[in-house]
C-alpha cells in the first residue's frame, strides 16, 4: 500500500479547474474550517505521487459543497486556464466514480486541447470553444459526513476505502 504523509494546507482549491467547480468548495458562505493533504507515493501506474485533498464541513455544509460542485459542472463544459507564461482552454465532463466509498461521490474528467493548441506569452486572451480531447484526469469528490475528499485517477480503491473508513471511526466515536 502507498505511504501516507500528512500535510496542512491552506489553500483549499481543486487545483487548476473550473473557477466554478472551485468556488462551490472555497465560498464565503460555507468555506472549509480545516484542509489536510496526504502525499500519496508512489501509487497508479505511474509510480508518481499523488495529493489527496480532504476538506472538512459541518454535514449539513458538506452536503451544500457537493450539490454546488454538481451544479458547477455543466458551466464549465469549456473553460480557460492560465498556466505562467501559457494560456489554454480545458472543460470539464462529469463521468462516473470509480471509487464506491462514501455517502456521495461525483467525478469529472478533465478535457484537454489539442496538442499545440495554445496561446503562449502577454496577456490572455479568451479562446473560443473548440474542440477537445480525452485523456485529461479524472478527479473525484467523495462526501464522508462532513468530511469531502478529492482523489485524482491514480489512487486505488483500497486507498478510498481506508480514508473513508478512517474518517467514519472518528465521527463514530
Amino acid at each position: 500500500m502507498a505511504s501516507v504523509e500528512p500535510e496542512l494546507t491552506d489553500q483549499p482549491s481543486p487545483g487548476r479547474v473550473c473557477g466554478a467547480v472551485s468556488s462551490a468548495i472555497t465560498s464565503l458562505g460555507h468555506a472549509p474550517p480545516a484542509a489536510t493533504r496526504l502525499i500519496l507515493g508512489p501509487v497508479g501506474e505511474t509510480g508518481k505521487g499523488e495529493s489527496v485533498v480532504s476538506y472538512s464541513f459541518s454535514e449539513d455544509d458538506a452536503k451544500s459543497v457537493m450539490k454546488g460542485i454538481r451544479a458547477a459542472l455543466p458551466s464549465c463544459a469549456h473553460y480557460n486556464a492560465w498556466y505562467a507564461d501559457l494560456y489554454t482552454r480545458h472543460g470539464l465532463r462529469p463521468t462516473q466514480s470509480p471509487y464506491r466509498v462514501g455517502d456521495d461521490r461525483i467525478s469529472y474528467r478533465r478535457l484537454d486541447p489539442p496538442s499545440g493548441d495554445v496561446s503562449s506569452g502577454g496577456s490572455p486572451v479568451p479562446m473560443a470553444p473548440g474542440p477537445l480531447q480525452e485523456p485529461g484526469r479524472t478527479t473525484t469528490f467523495v462526501r464522508t459526513g462532513g468530511v469531502i475528499t478529492r482523489y485524482p485517477d491514480a489512487v486505488p480503491q483500497a486507498v478510498a476505502e481506508d480514508l473513508t473508513g478512517r474518517f467514519r471511526r472518528a465521527v463514530s466515536g
